[in-house]
């Protein structure tokens, strides 16, 4: 108890850099309460929530007519989702209960999603903050596999999902599911509108996996924009991969977590940049999350290396530089230090200069041609540009969708749903500590799976997963298995949880069980292809994927489903991976490989008498020893790659909180014990 008392004390105290507590606007419940808008759909109650979008629609339309920038902003954002919320409510009139029943809550969480946007980042109390306490381990209720084709009877299928379908499509009562099993419960369905999730009808049918289908839409819409913007030639050249290649600074952001900016391409269209601990994180978590069954993600890429990842063009030397006008590499730096990040982008930095004639084919090699004015390669000339070890970008292109803000997770439906309910799987497999409403949003989107818009819910950042808190990425931070245990009657995830939605503390066992057999279903081919997106080096993304895969296998364990992976995936053996150095092609190779120069390597072995003075070696690194990466002390690989190529980190990794300067200087001692020793003695 004590310790756990210390580590909650640690928690509270470094709770702040993630911000705003697990609800974002918990004043809307009582706001739509005094309007007569309450929980239980009604006539009276349906009529007022129809008038209060329409007054609140009026009043965003006043605000976009006005002069204040921030109320315009907020309210051209605001509308789309209100004449949404208010057309779904009047064409639910002519349809069932059901029907009528979800269009009353999607209006109630878009009115949440409005306000909580326009109120992020609030104060959180002391108490509020002292309920990190209890989210050191979470718990859900478990049913012994002989007692799962019971009929669960009325009283446990009321605290069963709503909104479940059976198999002609229809919604089930409490009546319906009081005469079914668990299993049963667990196999039924959701339906093809559910705003977060596919149905199974869809997966099973879907061309294309829904990370793809996302992309190439978007590209779509685009090329359609793009056309009509600048010309049918950039638009038939347009892609997503290519635009992200060349991008020019905009502004620092102000409203996220980890170190961002807002930049543009050459295009026109908006794209977000990202350093730190989570850019390998980000992307990866994304597509596992769409892999599952979500409907949407954000695009998110891992950017290679140099000139061929993204290139970030600064602005107009000719003009007085400031940090709302950056147009040099120093004052960038300054900025971002000064600014609410107080981050150091000098380690994350490959190549910084300036564009000239001489050079200008090389760093602008991959730029478009027919872009906006001011961004061909003759009007860039004098310009600082900069190149990355590490980074990542989100594609924010605006046509055919519209973002909105926040989701609440712990009320307007949330807490009776079996996907919200279900993601606490989700997120424990992955170990994302950091699912507050305000990383949970909304979007509309334009003939994406259906004609016309569309409104969707969906995970908004999963950068805070697979690793520690505040360490994105930390392989050492995830447990194989110790992360999950059963009793008789409860299943206990021993991982804390900075933010946790009162959806999750409702779930029942076949919610619980409906998500983890998709997680069953998630094969090692799916983990190898999504982790080559990370760019990390190939011996980090084979111990990621082993790591998810064991914790995939103790999930299924739990929930008594081992049996739907197969007998060579159940086997998870222990990793060990060393890299030969011992001849010059081997240490070219190794060089190659890991994006470090060969003279640093053979230099340093030379200091470390593992080469000798007519460069013969018998030296092979171990980079991972019994399922462990190898420290900085004892793997030449790791020691230079953490120095270089991956300023956030291998063994160690970088932590939030102290990304204003790199990582320490890590000195090798060849045979020095790791930490794969100290355990097998």
């Amino acid at each position: 108890m004590i310790k756990q008392t210390v580590i909650a004390s640690m928690l509270v105290l470094t709770a702040p850099i993630f911000a705003s507590g697990d609800v974002t606007a918990p004043q809307v419940p009582q706001l739509l309460e005094s309007k007569g808008v309450g929980s239980e759909l009604t006539a009276k109650s349906f009529a007022n929530l129809e008038l209060f979008l329409n007054n609140f629609l009026k009043e965003r339309e006043i605000s976009l007519s006005g002069d204040d920038k921030v109320a315009k902003k907020a309210a051209k954002d605001a509308i789309p989702f209100l004449q949404f919320a208010i057309e779904k409510l009047a064409a639910s009139k002519n349809k069932d209960k059901m029907d009528q029943a979800s269009a009353y809550i999607i209006g109630k969480r878009i009115i949440y999603s409005i306000v909580a946007q326009e109120t992020m980042n609030r104060s959180v109390g002391m108490m509020e903050g002292l309920g990190i306490i209890k989210k050191i381990t979470t718990s859900m209720p478990n049913v012994e596999i002989d007692e799962r084709d019971r009929i669960v009877g009325l009283e446990q299928a009321a605290k069963e999902s709503t909104f479940l379908v059976g198999q002609n499509g229809n919604y089930l009562s409490v009546d319906d599911l009081a005469k079914m099993s668990v299993n049963e419960i667990a196999d039924l369905g959701i339906s093809d509108n559910h705003p977060l999730w596919h149905s199974e009808k869809y997966l099973a049918t879907a061309q294309k996996d829904s990370w793809t289908k996302i992309e190439k839409w978007s590209e779509k819409k685009m090329k359609k924009k793009i056309e009509k913007k600048i010309s049918i030639e950039a638009a038939n050249e347009y892609s997503i991969d290519r635009a992200k290649k060349v991008l020019f600074f905009d502004e620092i952001k102000t409203s996220a977590t980890s170190p961002k900016v807002n930049v543009y391409d050459a295009y026109g269209e908006k794209w977000k940049l990202k350093w730190g601990n989570e850019v390998q994180v980000e992307p990866v978590a994304n597509k596992i999350y769409l892999k599952m069954g979500a409907k949407f993600a954000d695009l998110v890429y891992t950017n290679a290396r140099g000139v061929d990842g993204t290139v970030l063009v600064l602005g107009d030397p000719t003009q007085a530089g400031s940090c709302s006008l950056i147009n040099s590499y120093d004052l960038l730096k300054q900025c971002l230090l000064d600014s609410k990040y107080n981050f150091n982008i000098d380690p994350y930095t490959l190549e910084k200069g300036v564009i000239n004639e001489a050079n200008v084919e090389k760093v602008l090699r991959n730029l478009t041609t027919n872009g906006t004015s001011g961004t061909k390669k003759s009007d860039l000339l004098g310009r600082t540009y900069l190149t990355f070890h590490e980074s990542m970008v989100e594609f924010r292109g605006s046509k055919g969708v519209d973002y909105g803000g926040p989701i609440p997770g712990s009320f307007f439906g949330s807490e009776e749903d079996r996907v919200a309910r279900g993601l606490l799987i989700f997120n424990m497999w992955i170990k994302n500590i950091d699912s507050k409403d305000e990383n949970n949003k909304n979007v509309i989107v334009n003939d994406l799976y259906v004609d016309g818009d569309q409104y969707i819910e969906y995970q908004h950042d999963l950068g805070a997963s697979l690793g520690a808190l505040g360490q994105s990425g930390s392989m050492d931070a995830i447990a194989d298995s110790s992360f999950a245990r059963n009793t008789n009657s409860k299943i206990i995830f021993d991982q804390f949880m900075l933010y946790r939605p009162k959806a999750w503390m409702n779930i029942t066992f076949a919610d619980g069980l409906w998500m983890a057999k998709k997680i069953a279903r998630i094969t090692k081919q799916d983990l190898d292809q999504m982790l080559k997106d990370t760019k990390w080096p190939e011996f980090y993304q084979k111990i990621f994927v082993r790591k998810l895969l064991a914790r995939r296998n103790k999930i299924a364990e739990v929930f008594g489903i081992s049996e739907m992976i197969s007998a060579e995936e159940r086997k998870i053996d222990i990793m060990d991976i060393k890299i030969d150095l011992s001849s010059k092609d081997a240490r070219r190779d190794a060089a190659v490989m890991f994006n470090i120069e060969l003279a640093k390597l053979e230099r340093l072995m030379k200091k470390t008498r593992l080469l000798d003075r007519n460069n013969v070696s018998q030296y092979v690194d171990t980079v991972v020893k019994n399922n462990h990466v190898v420290g900085c002390e004892s793997s030449i690989i790791v020691n230079l790659l953490e120095s270089g190529p991956n300023p956030s980190g291998i063994k160690r990794r970088i932590e939030r909180a102290k990304d204003y300067k790199p990582l320490p200087a890590c000195e090798f001692f060849p045979g020095i014990k790791t930490d794969s020793d100290e355990e097998n003695l």
